[in-house]
């Protein structure tokens, strides 16, 4: 769960995949952070299952460092790459619009996920990025999978960094997969991770990963993946 968008649908199909600104007073635009290669930003990461049972063993703090700016990644050349628990590619194109990669995932040798930039835009409540339905073979039958990307703004919130209110925009990407063995039904598996952006540091203050499936045989249990900034330094 570590990584963003990883899918255990084993089921009956086999092994289908390892799977304004902060506090009271009005901040103007311009005070806003602008990522710098040095910024730091410390979290308190931790994974549950879905009734928010804690996981033994998974209790953790992450140091994500900003490894470099400007730099070109996916046809874009404005992306910054920030290091911490996994490695998340941005580019903001101003407060009220954000893009963070989706690498592309390979399912199986001939069914991927494509890379795809996920907008996060202020002004559309959901976006459907991709659709595809793709043809493959698992166990010498023919089985085709679905897969859809959504992005969804959530609207506007706050949290408290560091005894510090920052004012918050919350964001989702939605990556469902289906997929149909021969007459053995669907196997569905859904990844939606929850963003909060925050514009004044320029960068995520919560990352909430939630994977679930309705395949009980999976061997990787449905859960979450939650981090939470704690402490920050900008340069």
């Amino acid at each position: 769960m570590k990584n963003s968008i990883t899918f255990f649908i084993l089921a009956a199909v086999a092994a289908l995949l390892s799977a304004c600104s902060s506090s009271t007073e009005t901040t103007p635009v311009q005070a806003n952070h602008r990522l710098k290669t040095g910024d730091t930003f410390t979290y308190h990461e931790y994974q549950t299952d879905l009734d928010s049972n804690l996981i033994d063993g998974t209790d953790t703090t992450v140091i994500a460092t900003v490894i470099g700016t400007d730099l070109t990644v996916e046809g874009r050349t404005d992306v910054t790459e920030i290091h911490g628990s996994d490695t998340i590619y941005i580019a903001v194109e101003s407060d009220s619009l954000i893009r963070i990669l989706q690498r592309q995932i390979d399912i199986f040798p001939d069914v991927s996920i494509p890379a795809t930039w996920m907008p996060f835009d202020t002004h559309i409540a959901q976006q459907t990025l991709h659709t595809s339905t793709q043809n493959t073979t698992i166990q010498g039958m023919p089985s085709t999978v679905k897969i859809k990307m959504d992005a969804l703004w959530l609207g506007n919130d706050s949290v408290e960094v560091g005894g510090k209110k920052l004012f918050v925009e919350r964001f989702s990407k939605v990556v469902t997969v289906v997929v149909t063995v021969g007459s053995f039904g669907d196997v569905t598996t859904t990844v939606r991770v929850t963003y909060a952006y925050s514009p004044l540091l320029g960068y995520l203050t919560n990352k909430v990963d939630r994977t679930s499936s309705d395949s009980p045989a999976s061997p990787v249990p449905d859960g979450m993946a939650v981090s939470l900034l704690q402490s920050y330094d900008l340069k």
